[in-house]
C-alpha cells in the first residue's frame, strides 16, 4: 500500500534519471507529478492537495532560489530534499528553513526514502497539529478580547463609533444610538446623511474626510443646539484607523457631552474674577492651584507684585517653588503640606524673588478643597505685600533690643549708684547722729535743729536711693508670671501695713479676688502702694475698698478711698516719676510710689488709671490677664 496519494516533485538543474524513477515508485505514492520550479511559482494554493513534496537538487541549482521555494512550501508540507552532491552548509540552513529531511541521491534506495516519508508525514502532523492548537488558542484569546472590547465600549457613557472610507457606519454602541430612536443594527452600512439634517450631515462628512485624507486626528469642541432649544456643548475625537499594512481604512470616533463641564468652568472663572475683583481693592494677589496636574492660576495683580507682565509668569506651581528665599523654603513648603495633609490653617509669611532678583516679603493664606477620600485636590489663596511691615518689625527690634541694652545699663548704672551712695550716706548719718550724742549739751537749739535737720535729709536720701533702685528692676529681676490668686498678693500687702492701719484706724473692705499671671511680689508691691496712698492721702478716717472684675480676657482690680482726691488735669500726672502735687512738709514720700505701680501693671500686660474729684476720693484701676 502506497504511503501518500499524490507525491509532488520539484526538479532544480540536472539529476540521474534513476533517482526520479525512484522517486515513481508506487510504493511511495500513487500519483507523482514532475514539475520545474517555475511552475509553481506564484502563490501554492494548489499544493494543498499534495501530502508531500521532493525538492530534488542537481548541480545547476541556485541556493537562494530553492531556499525561497523550501521555504514557501514547507509552511504547509512535509518536505524532502535531494541533494546530487553533498554541501553541509546547506543542508544546515535547509533544515533550519523547514526541511524534514536532507539526503544525498548516491546513498539512498527505496527503503531509505519510504523511511525518510514516513518520519517526515509524521513530524509535519505534529507540527502543524501545533500550529492548529495555536491557532484555535489566539483565536479564543482574539474572541474573548473582541468580548471583552465589546462590553467596555458598551457601558462607556460617551458614544463610540467606526466608519470605512466612504463614511458608511460599521459600529457604533448603546450610548451614540440614544437619542436618536435607531437600533445600533439600523445604522451598519448607513451614512449621516440617513440620520442627521442634511447640513449637520455635510459637516461631519467633511470632518471624517478630513481625517481620511491627511491620517491626523481630531480634538473639538462645539456647541449644538437641541430641538427643546437646550444649549449643549459636545467633545468629539477622531481618529483614523489603518489595516496590517498601515493603509487608512476608515476612522473611529468618540464624543460626550461636556456642558456641565463648561457651566463649571464658567462659574468658577466668574467666581475667580468675582474674588479678584473683591481682593483688588486690599491690593492682594490671588492665586488657585490644581494639586492633581500642578497647573496653577496666578492672578494679574499677584505678577504684578512680581514685577512680572500677565505673560511673563508661568502657570505652574515650580514658578512659585523656585522663587521661594533659601532660608525660607523648607518652612512654607512644611506649611503647604500640613495644610494639605493635616488641615492645619495655612498663614504663613515668606519671601520671592521678583523680576529685577531682589526678595520682597509676602504674606501667604489659603484653603484647600479635600474629595471624599480626603485627599486635596485643589488650593485657593491669597498674598500681600508685607515688605514695608517686616522692615518696620526688623527696625522696631533693633530698638528694642537697644532699648533693653539700655536698660541693663541704666540697672547696672541705678546698682552702682545705690551702692555708692549709700556707703557715704550713712557715714554722714552715723556721724550727725554721733554728733548730736556727744555735744547736744553744748548746743543751742539751732545747733540742734540744724543736726535734726541733716538726720531727716539722711533718711530721706536713704528711702529715695531704694526706691529708685527698687524701680529699675521691676522689668529685669521679677520672677516667671505665672497663675496668682488675686487674694495672696493682697494679703502680704496688708501685713506690711498692719502697724500704719492699726495708728491711723484706716478700715479695709475687701472681696474675693480672682486668679490672674502675675509676679506675686510684685503684685503685693503694686497693692501695698496703692494702700499706703490712700492712707496717706486721707484726712478723715480712711476708709478703703477693694474689689474687681472680669472684661474679658483681662480681670480690673479696683482701689476705692475716701481720700482728698485731685483735679482731673493731675490724673496723669501722678504716675510719672518725681512728680508731686504737694509738698513733703504736708505729705512725705519720694514721688516714686504711682511710677512703680504703673511699671508693674504694665510688665503683667495690663494698663493702670485713676478717676477722682477734689475732696471726693479716688479709685485707682489695674487690669491684670486672667487665668
Amino acid at each position: 500500500m502506497p504511503i501518500c496519494k499524490e507525491i509532488l516533485i520539484i526538479k532544480y538543474g540536472d539529476f540521474e534519471c534513476g533517482v526520479l524513477e525512484l522517486l515513481e515508485d508506487p510504493a511511495l505514492g500513487e500519483t507523482v507529478q514532475i514539475e520545474l520550479p517555475e511552475d509553481v511559482e506564484g502563490g501554492h494554493e494548489e499544493l494543498f492537495h499534495y501530502d508531500a513534496v521532493f525538492i530534488v537538487v542537481g548541480e545547476s541549482g541556485r541556493n537562494d532560489e530553492i531556499l525561497d521555494q523550501l521555504e514557501e512550501v514547507a509552511a504547509t508540507l512535509p518536505v524532502i530534499l535531494l541533494l546530487r552532491i553533498f554541501d553541509h552548509d546547506f543542508e544546515n540552513v535547509a533544515l533550519r528553513t523547514g526541511a524534514q529531511d536532507c539526503l544525498v541521491a548516491s546513498e539512498i534506495d527505496l527503503n531509505t526514502l519510504m523511511r525518510s516519508l514516513h518520519h517526515g508525514i509524521a513530524r509535519n502532523r505534529n507540527r502543524m497539529g501545533l500550529k492548529l492548537a495555536e491557532s484555535e488558542q489566539r483565536l479564543q484569546a482574539f474572541r474573548e478580547s473582541q468580548a471583552f472590547y465589546h462590553s467596555l465600549v458598551e457601558t462607556l457613557t460617551q458614544g463610540i463609533f467606526r466608519k470605512d472610507r466612504h463614511g458608511r457606519f460599521t459600529f457604533v454602541n448603546e450610548t451614540f444610538c440614544k437619542g436618536t430612536g435607531h437600533r445600533p443594527g439600523e445604522f451598519l452600512g448607513k451614512t449621516d446623511f440617513d440620520f442627521f439634517p442634511e447640513e449637520l450631515a455635510r459637516k461631519y462628512h467633511q470632518d471624517d474626510m478630513g481625517v481620511i485624507e491627511s491620517g491626523a486626528g481630531t480634538d473639538k469642541e462645539e456647541g449644538y443646539e437641541t430641538a427643546d432649544g437646550e444649549r449643549l456643548v459636545i467633545r468629539t475625537i477622531k481618529t483614523p484607523v489603518r489595516d496590517g499594512d498601515s493603509e487608512i481604512i476608515g476612522l473611529q470616533g468618540i464624543f460626550w457631552d461636556i456642558t456641565a463641564e463648561k457651566q463649571a468652568e464658567e462659574e468658577l472663572a466668574g467666581s475667580r474674577e468675582r474674588f479678584e475683583l473683591a481682593v483688588r481693592g486690599s491690593n492682594d494677589g490671588i492665586w488657585d492651584w490644581n494639586v492633581l496636574t500642578g497647573e496653577v492660576y496666578f492672578s494679574d495683580r499677584f505678577k504684578e507684585l512680581l514685577g512680572y507682565d500677565p505673560d511673563g509668569f508661568e502657570n505652574v506651581y515650580d514658578s512659585f517653588e523656585s522663587r521661594l528665599h533659601p532660608e525660607d523654603r523648607e518652612a512654607t513648603l512644611s506649611a503647604v503640606d500640613s495644610h494639605l495633609k493635616e488641615r492645619a490653617p495655612y498663614d504663613v509669611e515668606y519671601r520671592l524673588r521678583c523680576k529685577d532678583g531682589e526678595y520682597k516679603w509676602f504674606r501667604a493664606r489659603g484653603m484647600a478643597i479635600w474629595d471624599g477620600g480626603g485627599n486635596a485636590t485643589r488650593m485657593s489663596g491669597s498674598i500681600g505685600d508685607v515688605t514695608e511691615r517686616k522692615a518696620a518689625e526688623a527696625s522696631l527690634l533693633r530698638r528694642t533690643e537697644e532699648l533693653e541694652r539700655s536698660n541693663k545699663d541704666l540697672e547696672q548704672f541705678a546698682w552702682v549708684a545705690s551702692h555708692d551712695l549709700k556707703e557715704p550716706l550713712r557715714a554722714v548719718s552715723n556721724y550727725v547722729q554721733l554728733l548730736e550724742r556727744r555735744y547736744s549739751g553744748k548746743l543751742d537749739d539751732e545747733g540742734k535743729r540744724f543736726i535734726g535737720f541733716a538726720v531727716a535729709g539722711a533718711k530721706r536720701m536713704r528711702v529715695l536711693i531704694n526706691d529708685l533702685l527698687a524701680f529699675s528692676r521691676i522689668g529685669t529681676r521679677g520672677k516667671r508670671l505665672e497663675p496668682v490668686d488675686g487674694g495672696e498678693p493682697l494679703t502680704t500687702a496688708l501685713k506690711n501695713l498692719a502697724l500704719v492701719i492699726q495708728e491711723t484706724g484706716a478700715e479695709v473692705e475687701t472681696e474675693p479676688l480672682p486668679r490672674v499671671w502675675g509676679d506675686s511680689g510684685q503684685l503685693a508691691q503694686l497693692f501695698q502702694n496703692l494702700i499706703g496712698n490712700a492712707i496717706k492721702f486721707c484726712e478723715a478716717e480712711p476708709k478703703i475698698q477693694i474689689s474687681a472684675t472680669r472684661e474679658g480676657a483681662m480681670c480690673r482690680f479696683f482701689v476705692r478711698d475716701n481720700g482728698i482726691g485731685m483735679d482731673a488735669a493731675h490724673l496723669e500726672k501722678v504716675f510719672e516719676v518725681f512728680q508731686r502735687l504737694h509738698t513733703r512738709e504736708k505729705y512725705e514720700g519720694t514721688g516714686i510710689g504711682l511710677a512703680l505701680v504703673r511699671k508693674i501693671a504694665e510688665r503683667h500686660g495690663g494698663k493702670v488709671r485713676v478717676d477722682s474729684l477734689p475732696g471726693e476720693g479716688s479709685t485707682f484701676s489695674f487690669t491684670l490677664r486672667a487665668v
